[in-house]
């Protein structure tokens, strides 16, 4: 693929390095490929009005081990 002919939307106009390069994932089946962690899982909730984004990390009793926040 040639870096100079594909841009993705969001890149419209802008200026690219010389070395740009679209790497794409390679495509999964959702059920087939699906494996859980063993220790947690992460919940993402965007606050819009506080321009703030939360992280927590839970484990598998629903219990909450850590939250971050950050500020966008």
């Amino acid at each position: 693929m040639e870096n100079k002919q594909y841009r993705p939307s969001w890149v419209k106009d802008k200026n690219v390095a010389e070395d740009f390069e679209v790497i794409k994932s390679p495509e999964i089946d959702l059920y087939k490929d699906f494996k859980t962690d063993k220790g947690c899982y992460v919940l993402i909730r965007i606050y819009r009005d506080t321009m703030e984004i939360g992280v927590a990390i839970c484990d598998y009793n629903n219990l909450i081990l850590k939250w971050i926040m950050q500020h966008i």
